[in-house]
């Protein structure tokens, strides 16, 4: 062979190594540049909501005993018990209550349960809810007022009015999806 062809061989040789040293070079580059994120997302909430407060008020908002005992809110604040005297046919009362929310996670009012309330009772009783509104939400925190109306109906037959129920607000966790854009900056 001559020297000509030997070097010709050489520079290939050397060519080809450079080659392959570049290509290692932005290999090892682009394998190093990956980001690796290491970590741990943990999750905790409570779930309280309760009446906080319940009177009856009368048509001025003044507490009123001539209509029947103050309402009792159960030990476990879950429900309200009330003892309503309607004088006559027309009369009317008003079951004022505080819903607070001291979880922490928003409440949703799905919605309100009548126990110790018949079918004979809806024929002399009118119950009306005045101001929550079914899917309502109290955020963590928050409170909620409500008020009910309780009234004898104007062509009543009834001779007096004495009841005593008890009531229930329904909750259910608050599930709006959240929607978010993850953003980058810089440093």
């Amino acid at each position: 062979m001559s020297k000509v062809k030997e070097k010709k061989k050489k520079n290939y040789l050397v060519i080809v190594l450079v080659v392959l040293l570049l290509a290692l070079a932005i290999g090892y580059a682009a394998f190093s540049a990956t980001l690796t994120v290491n970590g741990t997302a943990k999750g905790e909430a409570s779930w309280s909501v309760i009446y906080t407060n319940a009177k009856l008020v009368d048509v001025n908002n003044v507490v009123d005993n001539s209509h029947g005992n103050q309402p009792i809110i159960s030990e476990d604040g879950l429900s309200v018990t009330v003892n309503v005297k309607l004088g006559y046919p027309g009369d009317a009362v008003k079951l004022q209550t505080t819903i607070a929310n001291i979880g922490s996670l928003p409440a949703k009012l799905t919605g309100y349960n009548i126990t110790g309330w018949t079918a004979n009772d809806e024929e002399d009783l009118e119950i009306t809810e005045a101001t929550a509104s079914i899917g309502e939400i109290i955020k963590p925190n928050g409170v909620c007022n409500s008020e009910f109306i309780i009234k004898w109906k104007k062509d009543s037959t009834a001779k007096t009015i004495d009841k005593t129920f008890t009531i229930t607000y329904t909750y259910e966790q608050n599930t709006d999806e959240v929607n978010m854009n993850a953003t980058h900056t810089d440093a």
